[in-house]
């Protein structure tokens, strides 16, 4: 028979102490996980615009050297997107700049980020020698490609794997507290079992057993205390028919002074 749910129980305490470690791992590795998924969705949507921005550049190099405004925008116009918002380019050999801006309007927080557009290294070929020469060992800056990509979406992203990484820390902190709830009580109820039987062998009653279930240490404690209380029972029962024993030599010894006493007193009277 279980003991209430109170306070200090020893179900709680083996409750508490099979959840609080598991806890304490889980909310550990929980944050990291979940940082390091927020991080890498963050660096991947930074990869992502700066590949667009190096495409953009590799594009507009033709453009800048020839200094072509529209075929520019041209180029900036089909690099828009619902990330990529506004896009400038600047013209290092003039010192023009070319700027689109996308006319969505509910985009909010935007992050800025700039790629060098370099000016590709011209073999020439030597048609006596037939060597072949560089006229530029070095790449040149010719200009500069600066984007502004929205935040919304990763945002959103950032959303959704904080939600599905809640949902599942829920789920597996609530199966982890039902595991030990299980374990603590398949552990605590025998041993309540044992504490309210103890409490009936010292109160005398002796005729009760317990129900062994299992194997092991726990199964061990319940068949000591069972012979333990049938050892306590044949030795109150020896007791108790010894006590017997006594009261009826008692009651004998009690019948053979009376009826010597009843002899005397008789004897006398005659004499």
């Amino acid at each position: 028979m279980l003991t209430r749910f109170r306070k200090n129980t020893l179900f709680q305490q083996i409750l508490i102490a099979g959840v609080s470690p598991a806890l304490l791992l889980f909310f550990s590795l929980f944050t990291y996980s979940l940082v390091t998924r927020l991080n890498d969705a963050s660096q991947s949507q930074l990869e992502i615009a700066t590949r667009i921005a190096e495409n953009i550049a590799a594009s507009s190099e033709l453009a800048i050297i020839s200094d072509n405004e529209s075929q520019l925008l041209d180029i900036m116009r089909s690099a828009l997107s619902k990330d990529i918002i506004a896009i400038s380019i600047v013209n290092s050999l003039t010192g023009n700049q070319s700027y689109l801006k996308s006319n969505n309007k509910n985009q909010q927080a935007t992050e800025s980020l700039s790629v060098p557009i370099y000016q590709s290294s011209i073999e020439i070929n030597d048609a006596i020698t037939g060597d072949t020469d560089n006229i530029s060992d070095a790449p040149t800056i010719i200009g500069e490609v600066r984007i502004e990509r929205s935040t919304d979406q990763l945002s959103k992203l950032q959303q959704k794997i904080i939600v599905v990484s809640s949902v599942i820390g829920v789920l597996s902190i609530s199966l982890c507290i039902l595991m030990a709830w299980l374990i603590s009580r398949r552990l605590s109820k025998p041993l309540a079992e044992i504490n309210y039987f103890t409490k009936n062998i010292s109160a005398g009653n002796l005729g009760d057993r317990l129900t062994v279930k299992g194997e092991g240490e726990l199964a061990e404690l319940q068949n000591h205390i069972n012979e333990m209380a049938k050892s306590l029972e044949s030795h109150q029962l020896e007791l108790t028919n010894k006590l017997a024993q006594l009261e009826v030599a008692k009651a004998e010894a009690d019948a053979a002074n009376n009826a010597k006493s009843l002899f005397l007193a008789t004897m006398t009277h005659e004499l």
